[in-house]
């Protein structure tokens, strides 16, 4: 019985990974500024209650139409809620929620900070919008004749059409 006590635990935290991933998705959006992502990053790295706080919360409320609660999470695992483990169930569900959550916050924030003006612009378009984008830069750029900030603009783009083409490559 340990064995399958664990595994339901095992799962239980699996699942609440999992929808504190999608759950983190909602916490930035395509507008967020710049620093803010700087902010959220340092209130992980200082614990401050102020940025953590923000953080979502409370996945077992139900408190929308498809959101599990503890009843969902244990009739999914084929339980009552009766069983011994049913308290270490929900309690692995929330740790890993809460974990997961937070670790996809600071990637995101990590990987937004890292971007540049012109990197963070092109990474709200498809790749196919990047592709078309950048070969009208570089046509308009070589018909006009060519400056050293122009050659560099050319090169930029030439990048990247390759990055998009090869991220278009790999989702068709």
């Amino acid at each position: 019985m340990q064995d399958q006590d664990t595994t339901l635990v095992q799962r239980a935290r699996e699942a609440g990974r999992a929808h504190g991933k999608a759950a983190a998705s909602w916490y930035f959006d395509g507008n967020t500024p710049q620093e803010t992502y700087a902010l959220v990053l340092k209130g992980i790295e200082e614990g401050d209650p102020a940025v953590l706080e923000t953080f979502p919360s409370d996945p077992l409320s139900g408190e929308w139409a498809d959101d599990p609660t503890p009843q969902t999470v244990w009739a999914d695992l084929g339980m009552t809620g009766d069983e011994d483990e049913a308290d270490d169930v929900i309690e692995a569900y929330e740790e890993g929620f809460y974990e997961a959550s937070a670790d996809e916050i600071e990637r995101v924030a990590r990987d937004m900070s890292r971007q540049t003006g012109s990197d963070r612009l092109l990474s709200n378009l498809s790749p196919r919008d990047v592709v078309e984008l950048c070969e009208e830069l570089l046509s308009r750029i070589l018909a006009d004749g060519v400056t050293y900030a122009d050659f560099q603009a050319a090169q930029h783009a030439q990048t990247s059409i390759t990055k998009a083409r090869n991220l278009l490559r790999k989702v068709s």
